[in-house]
């Protein structure tokens, strides 16, 4: 398994965005609830705003191509 290939790059991210989710929630003290992790992940649009202005689209559509339309 390669372990910088775009789909393993994706997974690592998603799951560090999950890590995330988990620890805010808990210090809140909120119950943990998936639409909220779905809208979290949605902020992937800040990400390829950002690839766009610096001329990397092709990276960021390469990484999260299996999971994006």
């Amino acid at each position: 398994m390669l372990t910088d290939s775009p789909s393993c790059l994706t997974l690592n991210h998603l799951i560090l965005i999950g890590k995330y989710f988990l620890y805010i929630n808990a210090i809140e003290d909120k119950k943990f609830q998936f639409t909220d992790f779905i809208t979290l992940v949605k902020k992937i649009d800040i990400e390829k705003f950002i690839a766009v202005m610096s001329n990397s689209r092709t990276a960021f559509e390469k990484k999260w191509s299996l999971f994006i339309t």
